[in-house]
């Protein structure tokens, strides 16, 4: 997204915001889910960060922030 974020969203009868990501410092325009428990993310800050998704929660947390790619 232009504004850093990456937004999860919720399917409860209609779509509803979940969680709001941010760690980017500019744009995100790649995106990968791994087995619904592993989200990496790819922006135009030349990073790549792996999310990892908080056990008994649905809540996603930065795990690891790959630099230079």
């Amino acid at each position: 997204s232009w504004d850093k974020t990456i937004i999860i969203w919720k399917l409860d009868g209609q779509y509803k915001i979940q969680q709001v990501l941010k760690a980017h410092s500019a744009e995100v325009y790649s995106l990968l889910l791994f087995d619904n428990t592993t989200l990496l993310s790819g922006s135009v800050d030349k990073s790549i960060i792996v999310w990892g998704k908080v056990i008994f929660s649905d809540e996603f947390v930065s795990c690891q922030t790959l630099k230079e790619h």
